[in-house]
C-alpha cells in the first residue's frame, strides 16, 4: 500500500501560477508538474478563495466543510504558499 501524502492541497498565492511557468509557460502544467506528486495524484484540480487559488487532488475539495470549519492545518512555505494536511474528522464532526 503506498504511502499516504503528507500533504492534501495547498492554498497558493496571487500570481504564483505565472511565476512558475515563465515567460512561454502555462500556469496549469507548472502547477500540476509541482503538485500532483506531493498529492499523490495524477492530476491538481484549482478553485480561486477570494484572491488564493485551492489546489488539490479531488475536484469536490473545499477550505471549509459543510459545518464551515476548517478541513486543513495549514504549513506556511518560505514563497508563501500554505500547504494543507488534511484534518481527521471525527464523527461529532462529519
Amino acid at each position: 500500500m503506498p504511502d499516504e501524502p503528507k500533504y492534501h492541497a495547498a492554498l497558493l498565492p496571487p500570481g504564483y501560477g505565472a511565476k512558475k511557468a515563465g515567460p512561454n509557460g502555462h500556469a496549469l502544467l507548472a502547477i500540476k508538474k509541482e503538485f500532483a506528486p506531493i498529492f499523490g495524484s495524477k492530476l491538481v484540480h484549482a478553485r480561486h478563495y477570494g484572491e488564493q487559488t485551492l489546489i488539490s487532488g479531488d475536484p469536490a475539495d473545499t477550505v471549509l466543510d459543510r459545518n464551515k470549519q476548517e478541513r486543513y492545518h495549514w504549513t506556511e512555505r518560505e514563497d508563501g504558499v500554505l500547504m494543507g494536511t488534511l484534518i481527521v474528522q471525527t464523527e461529532d464532526q462529519s
